[in-house]
């Protein structure tokens, strides 16, 4: 495209064409449709949860999304006043959300009481004990009616808790929810205001209740995913935007132009809305990944990311080319100078070919969150080549911009940042060439170490029960101090029932399309519910059972139904009831019922560990029950069996990958090295960098989660498009006649501080992060610029010190030996 911007005309029709394809991408920016982390999570469909959820979603009317409570805490125990709270926003949440199914005490939750052998229900609190005066009366005395409630084992735990000192208003969400709408819809009737889409994408991280609700919080992960992804969004573009800006300011001393500086992070930016963009597009040409089509998730900040780190090193290569040919060929026009920059660009094209390829390995770890990830960033990152030679030369062409050495306290930060950026490369060459021989050697053994610390970690972890890098996800670090976070301090204290619900369908392993009615079935299932009750870890387990044994109960008869007919009568007698027909499909249907398992749900580790324990106890004790995991909290928990197993064997498929890369490159172009030898020592930054971050997880105890997953793939487009440009330099030096030693000082020392200043630009930008109040963006911000200092170490001292090895010794046509030639080379030095 540089070939295009011939004149200054040229580059202002590129602009005003770029210009009009950006506006079409900032209206499809407002058109991204979004999704939760656990929507449609898992890819592999061998899964025996996501056989299990296909088997489940037979039966129509247990298909749901998960579903979200209204905790009301009642600290001096529930009265008339909390009764009618709980009624009012009953009948609120009613009609504000019609499409769900609403259940608390004043909705579907029924006293049974028999008399004259005849079966007669109440509701818990009903609307007609508020009087005219728009307070509540009760017809009985308080604790009376406590002990009623108290006595229902359907409310008692779930709706109220045992000691009334909260309750739940649970609204049952149907299949496909969109959570980050839920979450909008919720913070606008607890905060009784409008609240504009902009504000939740860059200001709006958690929900403030008005004053009539200051004793309501919420539970549930579906609205806490929701919460978790507009709080993420804000925070990092917050602490991103705040980043770019000192990076560009950074930049300004670099590159000695305030424009050319804007210039960079402007491209930057179009990189980052025509990638979201990107997202709108798909959908609306129904392009679909791996059976979906592409969302915008929590995780999307990882892809701003890769944006970040690209940009950075394309357009900060691309400038300081440009400078380095303006100041030899001060007089020569801009397009001609863009156009031999243009013909400097195949490192370029080869470190973004590795980035592309890299980050399309990501789907193979088998989490749709991760795939979206490397699709997304690949897309990314081809839009930041065709900037960086389009939008970047017309912008410099159209408004100009070359390099000022300017004076007072900004030239001094300027020759400051030189003098810093310098020093690192000047002593790692002094360091090799003081080394000689030594310089390789003690460069493997410096990587070899950390590889082998790392590998003893790895090692470690295999073979001992407690690891050192624990592979989890632990949502709730994202929402502390949050409306969802006091909820599930309420839910979770000793005693009540629990932040996340497990969803299982319970029948008969024979089947039958009338299971529900058998008394054999529904005392087998019992014994089950029961069994699981029992677990250490189970906070409560609920369903249909426990309302035919509360009227077998009251009329005076056996818990369970004794005939067939009994049951029916029963179930009958319940569906009767239920003014909303849905929640009983949720509970029952004709083949079997759906056991809710309550559980703290803290992370994901623990969850996993108790969903096996359930269905080992249905396999081993239970053999004529079929038991199937069904709902999104259970592919939750399987997001870290993806990674732990999908991880390690991404990274080692980044080495080859890296190697043939660089050695089909290398082949075509470097006659003065030998290719796949250098292929190899460019793998040493990265493997080097790898090694350091797997030691600081363990010495840290940062976790392995779907966040430092993908942002260890950033790692490599950091490594190698820092080893691309040094090994690029070098070759260059070598074809000219240098020899290596002097081929070494060139890239090096000469050229070195551009390696460094690609490092230190990512390191400002990411190094905000470490400001955010959550701590896994903190720890983000952590590993990001450790993996930013270990990778500028790699490819300044650890792989240059291999370089010489990687040489093809130059022979002259007299006939003089290598070791002559290096010798007259040292000499003439």
């Amino acid at each position: 495209m540089t070939r295009l911007l011939t004149s200054r005309r040229a580059a202002l029709a590129m602009l005003a064409a770029i210009a009009m394809l950006l506006a079409g991408f900032l209206w499809l920016n407002l058109r991204v449709p979004a999704a939760g982390i656990v929507q449609d999570a898992l890819l592999d469909q061998h899964n025996p949860y996501y056989i299990a959820q296909q088997e489940a979603n037979r039966n129509k009317g247990l298909r749901q999304g998960d579903p979200m409570s209204f905790v009301l805490s009642f600290p001096q125990g529930m009265d008339e006043h909390d009764m009618l709270q709980v009624l009012r926003m009953t009948q609120d949440l009613q009609q504000r959300f019609p499409q769900a199914v609403v259940w608390s005490l004043a909705a579907d939750s029924y006293a049974y009481t028999s008399s004259a052998s005849q079966l007669e229900s109440r509701p818990h609190i009903d609307p007609a004990w508020v009087g005219s005066n728009g307070k509540l009366s009760l017809p009985m005395p308080l604790h009376q009616w406590r002990e009623e409630v108290a006595a229902d084992p359907t409310a008692s735990g779930l709706l109220v808790g045992k000691d009334f000192r909260y309750a739940q208003i649970l609204l049952f969400m149907p299949e496909g929810t969109n959570e980050l709408e839920l979450v909008q819809q919720v913070a606008e009737y607890l905060e009784k205001r409008p609240i504009h889409p902009l504000e939740w994408l860059l200001l709006k991280g958690d929900i403030q209740p008005a004053e009539e609700f200051r004793n309501v919080s919420l539970g549930g992960w579906s609205v806490g995913r929701g919460l978790m992804h507009f709080a993420l969004m804000s925070d990092v573009l917050f602490y991103s935007t705040i980043g770019l800006v000192i990076a560009t300011l950074a930049a300004l001393l670099a590159l000695k132009s305030l424009k050319q500086a804007l210039y960079s992070s402007g491209c930057i930016f179009a990189s980052f809305v025509l990638v979201r963009g990107t997202i709108a597009l798909a959908d609306l040409l129904g392009v679909q990944a791996f059976g979906a089509p592409l969302a915008e998730r929590v995780y999307f900040l990882l892809v701003l990311s890769a944006m970040i780190v690209a940009g950075i090193s394309f357009n900060t290569r691309a400038l300081e080319r440009f400078n380095s040919l303006h100041a030899a060929q001060p007089d020569a026009p801009a397009p001609s100078l863009w156009a031999q920059v243009e013909r400097h660009h195949l490192p370029l094209n080869v470190a973004a070919t590795i980035a592309v390829l890299n980050f399309a390995t990501l789907p193979q770890i088998g989490i749709r969150g991760i795939m979206e990830v490397g699709v997304l960033s690949a897309i990314g990152i081809c839009f930041q080549r065709i900037l960086v030679s389009s939008m970047l030369p017309a912008l410099q062409i159209a408004f100009g911009g070359t390099p000022v050495q300017r004076q007072g306290e900004l030239g001094a930060l300027q020759r400051l940042w030189e003098r810093g950026v310098q020093a690192f490369p000047r002593w790692s060459y002094g360091m090799i060439s003081r080394s000689g021989a030594h310089a390789a050697r003690a460069s493997l053994i410096a990587c070899g170490l950390t590889v082998a610390a790392a590998g003893a970690v790895v090692l470690h972890d295999v073979t001992a029960p407690d690891k050192w890098i624990v592979v989890q996800e632990k949502p709730i670090d994202y929402l502390p101090g949050t409306i969802v976070d006091r909820g599930r301090h309420l839910l979770n204290r000793e005693g009540n029932i629990g932040f996340g619900r497990l969803s299982y369908f319970v029948a008969p392993k024979a089947g039958s399309a009338n299971a529900i009615s058998d008394p054999q079935f529904l005392h087998r299932a019992a014994a089950f519910q029961a069994r699981i009750a029992g677990l250490a870890e189970t906070r409560g387990a609920n369903s249909v059972l426990d309302t035919l044994s509360y009227i077998g109960r009251q009329e005076g008869g056996p818990p369970l139904p004794a005939t067939t007919q009994q049951a029916h009568d029963r179930l009958q007698q319940i569906s009767w009831d239920l003014q909303q027909p849905a929640l009983a499909r949720y509970l029952w249907t004709g083949s079997g019922l759906a056991l809710y398992v309550s559980h703290p749900a803290d992370n994901s580790n623990s969850l996993r560990a108790f969903a096996q324990q359930v269905e080992a106890v249905a396999a081993r004790e239970f053999p004529d029950l079929k038991v199937l995991a069904y709902g999104p909290l259970h592919a939750y928990h399987q997001t870290d069996l993806y990674i732990s197993e999908g991880k390690p064997l991404n990274v080692l498929l980044s080495f080859p990958l890296v190697i043939l890369c660089c050695g089909i490159w290398l082949s075509s172009r470097a006659r003065v090295l030998r290719p796949w030898a250098t292929a190899c020592a460019m793998t040493v930054p990265f493997m080097f960098a790898y090694a350091a971050i797997v030691v600081l997880m363990a010495a840290f105890s940062i976790p392995l989660d779907q966040a430092t997953a993908c942002a260890t793939a950033l790692g490599i487009n950091a490594a190698i498009d820092f080893d691309l440009y040094l090994i690029d330099d070098y070759r260059s030096a070598l074809e000219d006649g240098q020899s290596p030693a002097q081929a070494l000082h060139f890239a090096l020392a000469e050229r070195g501080y551009i390696t460094l200043t690609d490092a230190a630009l990512n390191a400002i930008c990411f190094g905000f992060l470490m400001l955010s109040p959550f701590l896994p963006i903190q720890r983000l911000g952590v590993v990001m610029l450790v993996m930013l200092a270990t990778c500028a170490i790699g490819a300044l001292l650890l792989m240059p010190a291999l370089l010489p090895l990687c040489s093809r010794q130059p022979r002259a046509r007299t006939g003089l030996t290598s070791q002559q030639i290096n010798l007259l080379s040292g000499q003439n030095k």
